[in-house]
């Protein structure tokens, strides 16, 4: 099996593991999975316990960490800065984090969890996994990446493409209280704030089996929370550096998601397999082809082992923290402030999937261009 790859930590979405602890809180139904699914459906469970109550065990309570001399003092500064942007979540946002954010717990890995992705060869349409209570998502998460690993391969030898995303954080929506962990303690002001949003956000909006919708308004209030963060502390220009410096992952974005939208059209089409499949190797081969004629406004090269690996469970992974964006930027617009706008998308939240999916498309003609969007890299796909 090809091995998983990595976005660079410089790109890498925020939460990619916003909903996978919803479940962990259920001990006493492990028993029944057992009778209902078998040994593996137990296995996963009792991980994403063990993994759960890891956490647990490792955290610290920040009044604890904050009164002791012997807290590093770029640790405290963190701290505290988490503490000022829960507040103003609370306060400006009207995203309330409840209890999560008041802890902090030291992991011996770089990421809590790692995501699989699946997808089949020939479609789009990613493997999804469903849970009681949490609902239908399209990623399986593991504490432990040898055990995603084992679980990618065994997707793989049934004919599936399989990604990998490392994630540092993940909220359980209120069944916990989330701490602060290592994985992302020391991110730069702007992308740990923006991290610390986006998983309140999802204590605030939660859709039963959309993971779309949900990742799409996190990302959404993230990005828009961060940038009111820092203008109410009159750091626009330090605001303007962060999105300069992200400007190469949207323009790299737009051009994965481009070529993802042409893999649609070649998959939907009633070409036999052996045609589709030589359609989609040529929309691959663009795409990189692409990327390298057009490497100093993209990254540099920072995106080499990205593009090298693209496949559809990767554009799965993409598609879910960007599909819906552009539509509830034009929400934001037709709502005119932000308390109006968490009504409508309280509004869209109880809607049935399909009348909400509706409703987006709808809000999605209507969106302007983003900047990227409006100077388009020219490629052959």
């Amino acid at each position: 099996m090809k091995q998983p790859f990595q976005l660079p930590p410089a790109v890498r979405w925020p939460a990619a593991g916003a909903l996978f602890a919803r479940f962990v809180w259920m001990l006493p139904l492990l028993a029944a999975l057992v009778v209902a699914g078998g040994c593996a459906t137990f296995g996963y469970y009792a991980q994403a316990v063990g993994g759960q109550l890891e956490l647990t065990r490792s955290s610290r309570p920040l009044d604890a960490l904050l009164a002791d001399p012997q807290t590093p003092p770029e640790l405290r500064e963190r701290l505290l800065l988490a503490g000022e942007v829960a507040g103003f979540s609370r306060s400006e946002l009207g995203l309330d984090g409840g209890g999560s954010f008041r802890a902090y717990a030291v992991l011996d890995r770089p990421y809590v969890v790692w995501n699989l992705f699946a997808a089949p060869p020939l479609s789009l349409d990613g493997r999804r996994w469903c849970y009681p209570v949490a609902g239908c998502v399209s990623y399986r998460g593991y504490f432990r990446r040898s055990n995603a690993e084992r679980a990618a391969a065994r997707l793989a030898a049934e004919g599936f493409e399989t990604y990998l995303a490392g994630v540092p954080a993940y909220s359980t929506l209120g069944w916990f209280n989330d701490p602060l962990l290592s994985t992302f303690i020391d991110w730069p002001e702007a992308r740990f704030v923006e991290l610390l949003i986006h998983e309140i956000a999802h204590g605030r909006i939660w859709a039963r089996n959309d993971t779309v919708f949900n990742e799409s308004f996190a990302e959404y209030a993230a990005e828009t929370g961060t940038r009111l963060w820092f203008a109410a502390g009159g750091q626009d220009a330090e605001y303007a550096a962060y999105q300069a410096d992200r400007k190469a992952w949207r323009r790299m974005k737009q051009l994965l998601l481009r070529a993802r939208d042409r893999l649609a059209e070649v998959y939907r089409g009633d070409s036999d397999d052996a045609l589709r499949l030589r359609e989609k190797a040529r929309v691959l081969a663009a795409l990189r082809r692409c990327y390298r004629d057009h490497r100093p406004m993209l990254g540099g090269g920072s995106f080499d082992g990205l593009v090298d690996g693209v496949n559809n469970a990767y554009l799965v992974a993409l598609g879910a923290y960007a599909d819906w964006r552009p539509a509830f930027a034009a929400l934001y617009r037709q709502a005119g402030d932000w308390g109006g706008f968490l009504e409508a998308v309280d509004a869209l939240a109880a809607l049935g999937a399909d009348e909400r999916a509706a409703a987006l498309r709808r809000l999605q003609r209507n969106a302007e261009p983003e900047e990227e969007g409006r100077a388009r890299i020219a490629c052959g796909f």
